[in-house]
């Protein structure tokens, strides 16, 4: 009997012991419940806790050899790596350098890695490394091939506590199960809790993971600073600032960064902002990059709580190209301001010819205020007929895309105006407006009106002057022809015809320039032609059996070029009717006239007569003619003369094309031709 009651007491102590073993498990699903909802409620300071670097981080390069893993390397890792793991100093080594005996006992890591490196698909997974006697939760991608970033949390506690809860169940269950239905409701509510734990967890890791990402490709630069040193940047930050991720971590304080002039309010700034006084609020401030650049940028921060102490929580955004920008903007819009009211009137209008702008002058020269201009139509201030004129050339504007120009004397003005319409495009090209651009060009058309009416005098002047000159020379004409008819030598009676013949040719020049509309030069194809046809009928003695062949193209030059042209063209032409051929002999006479590639007029005069004595170009010519062609090429064109003797005789000249007042322009007398 007292066995039996001593087993009685025992098994009620062992009862209230289970008991107050579940009570402490209660207890602590109650306060893993606590956590995992302050944990919730703080999600909405996720984007600090990934700051705070919570997770361990490490970038690793895996090493293959036939296909399979077999190591890898540290390329980048965090803070909370080392705190984590305790490894320190990892980067650039290899795992089994820094883990000594990792590639044999944990297998299953490095083909996990090796997987993730070489596929690209990334995974989640919990693991026990023997070599480091710790659990992890691991998330590993890879950015690119053979590449990994692993994102692990410790979970040994963890782990832990559930094998140790685990073990704490599976006694209570063998022992309560069948006993009360209470315990079963207990163990129940705590598998429950665990696994809403679990899955709050993952989502937080999920959610750091992503914000992570986030911020590392984020366009704008995050910090974290601490007591004046930088505790974490991303790499948009560092490459803002010149610096790598690295060197700003490196117990780097922030005000270096800061241009000098920056410096002290920035500080007065920050303890403000520590002490409750300054809310922080966007920025614009001037920072120095390593390499001495000075760059304009904007800045936002908070305060946070940072591994229990207070942080800032900066983002920084480049604005030096938008201030820039900015800058050049507004001096553009001085500029064209400037040059606006430079400009008689200047207009902007859309395709209905609404006023979208107008300058200075416009507005003062028709005495409107502005705001009483812009947003009304063209035909509001100049009437209904002239705006049809300006409607049209706007709406030309807008479907063909090109410049229109017109003159148009103003109703209102009643003066003369150069009106430009030019398209404004905007950056895909498309039309947008009109602008308008007019001068004031009335007293310059009243002034060219007076030059139109005094040219049309002087013309009529000059083209009297070349009448009679011409009729003149006609006079003197008949006077030799008169003194050649009166008795006296052969020889005197040809002197008279030649020195006619030589009248004639410049008689011709002041004809062909009273009928022509250009006083100031003349077409000397034209005049060869007339001049060769009239000698042609000079020395009609047997015209049926010489041929006359004339190739000229159009080439002008002015009056004083044209009377040496055509003295040399009747000497050259006389000479060869009269002695290249004999009596009743067929024969060819070609003139060429045209302007070669240095831009010299060229004269050829070619026969295929008699040609010339063997001595010719020993012996001086006898006659005044060829004196006189030598004189004229020289002195009077500046050119030069080739005589060839090729089956007949040609005459080469050429001389420059050069306007009026080159070389001499003497042809008084004879004298000065043939110096």
């Amino acid at each position: 009997m007292s066995e039996q009651t001593m087993s009685n007491t025992e098994q009620v102590e062992e009862i209230l012991a289970l008991r107050q073993r579940i009570r402490d498990l209660e207890q602590a699903a109650a306060e893993r419940k606590f956590t995992d909802l302050a944990g919730r409620e703080s999600g909405g300071l996720y984007r600090s806790l990934f700051e705070h670097m919570l997770n361990g981080f490490a970038y690793c390069r895996m090493l293959f050899e036939q296909g399979k893993p077999q190591d890898f390397i540290y390329l980048s890792v965090n803070s909370a790596f080392e705190s984590l793991t305790g490894l320190k100093n990892v980067v650039g080594k290899k795992v089994s350098e820094v883990i000594p005996g990792i590639c044999a006992s944990d297998t299953g890591l490095f083909e996990i890695y090796g997987r993730v490196a070489l596929t690209g698909k990334p995974e989640t997974f919990e693991l026990y490394v023997e070599a480091l006697k710790m659990w992890f939760l691991v998330s590993v991608y890879s950015p690119e091939k053979e590449f990994f970033v692993a994102l692990f949390d410790v979970i040994t506690e963890r782990k832990l506590a559930q094998e140790a809860l685990q073990r704490a169940h599976d006694v209570l269950e063998q022992r309560v199960v069948q006993r009360t239905e209470e315990w079963r409701l207990v163990n129940e509510e705590l598998r429950k809790e665990i696994t809403e734990h679990k899955q709050a967890k993952a989502v937080l890791k999920e959610t750091e993971r992503q914000f992570r990402n986030l911020a590392e490709q984020s366009l704008i630069g995050v910090c974290i600073v601490q007591d004046g040193i930088f505790k974490y940047v991303n790499a948009k930050y560092a490459d803002i600032h010149g610096y790598t991720v690295d060197e700003l971590l490196d117990d780097f304080p922030s005000l270096n960064l800061m241009h000098p002039d920056y410096r002290q309010g920035a500080y007065e700034r920050r303890m403000k902002r520590f002490a409750g006084e300054l809310l922080d609020e966007p920025n614009e401030i001037k920072k120095i990059k390593k390499n001495g650049e000075i760059i304009d940028v904007e800045t936002y921060g908070t305060i946070e709580s940072f591994q229990g102490k207070p942080a800032r929580f900066g983002f920084t955004l480049d604005i030096t190209e938008r201030k820039l920008a900015n800058e050049a903007l507004r001096e553009s819009e001085e500029r064209y301001r400037s040059l606006a009211s430079t400009v008689d009137l200047l207009l902007l209008v859309d395709r209905n010819s609404q006023y979208l702008f107008a300058n200075e002058n416009y507005l003062a020269y028709y005495r409107p205020k502005r705001d009483s201009v812009i947003g009304r139509k063209y035909a509001d201030l100049h009437g209904e007929e002239a705006s049809i004129i300006f409607a049209d050339a706007v709406k030309c504007v807008f479907e063909t895309g090109n410049a229109y120009q017109d003159e148009w004397h103003g109703t209102m003005s009643r003066r003369y105006w150069l009106r430009t319409f030019s398209p404004v495009k905007n950056a895909a090209g498309n039309i947008t407006a009109v602008l308008v651009a007019a001068k004031d060009i009335h007293d310059r058309k009243l002034a060219e009106e007076k030059v139109r009416v005094s040219l049309k005098e002087k013309e009529l002047l000059l083209r009297e002057v070349h009448h009679r000159v011409k009729n003149n020379m006609q006079v003197i004409s008949s006077l030799l022809n008169l003194q050649a008819s009166s008795k006296g030598t052969p020889e005197m009676m040809e002197m008279f015809h030649k020195s006619q013949r030589r009248i004639q040719s410049m008689a011709l020049v002041h004809a062909q320039l009273y009928e022509s509309k250009d006083f100031a030069r003349i077409n000397l194809a034209g005049y060869a032609r007339a001049l060769s046809q009239e000698l042609m009928q000079s020395y009609a003695l047997h015209p049926a059996s010489i041929d006359l062949l004339i190739q000229a193209d159009d080439v002008y030059t002015d009056i004083n070029k044209a009377i040496p042209c055509g003295l040399i063209l009747n000497e050259l032409i006389s000479n060869a009717l009269k002695h290249a051929f004999a009596a009743e002999e067929s024969g060819q006479l070609r003139i060429m006239v045209g302007e070669t590639e240095n831009r010299e007029i060229e004269i050829v005069v070619r026969d295929n007569g008699l040609g010339l004595p063997d001595d010719f170009a020993s012996r001086q010519p006898r006659g005044i003619g060829l004196y006189l062609v030598n004189g004229l090429v020289k002195n009077q064109l500046g050119g030069q003369m080739e005589v060839i003797q090729d089956h007949g005789t040609e005459f080469r000249i050429k001389f420059p094309a050069g306007l009026a007042g080159e070389g001499k322009r003497d042809l008084h007398g004879f004298k000065s031709v043939i110096e």
